[in-house]
């Protein structure tokens, strides 16, 4: 163990990318479900702030639903990591 720890190499200084999604009204119809995308550069702009390893992703939503157990969602990564935010109760 103490062979593979001098070994360990650490990610990089944590930076911290941002993405606001436009805000707009969309509908969730009885037995429909609603996709939405959401595309980032990773902050490659931003040379302080690029993001080349992602560690954990924060997701802020605001939903008004009557029945929030008939909800269900969930994060897609692009390498297809499929993340449960909220089961269906």
């Amino acid at each position: 163990m103490v062979v593979e720890a001098k070994e360990w190499r650490s990610v990089p200084t944590q930076h911290t990318c941002s993405r606001m999604s436009e805000r707009r009204t969309r509908y969730i119809h009885a037995d429909q479900s609603l996709n939405s995308t959401i595309t980032s550069t990773g902050c490659t702009e931003k040379a302080e702030q690029h993001v080349s390893y992602v560690e954990h992703v924060v997701v802020k939503l605001l939903i008004v639903h009557p029945r929030r157990g008939d909800l269900e969602i969930s994060l897609l990564s692009p390498s297809g990591t499929r993340s449960q935010l909220l089961a269906k109760r």
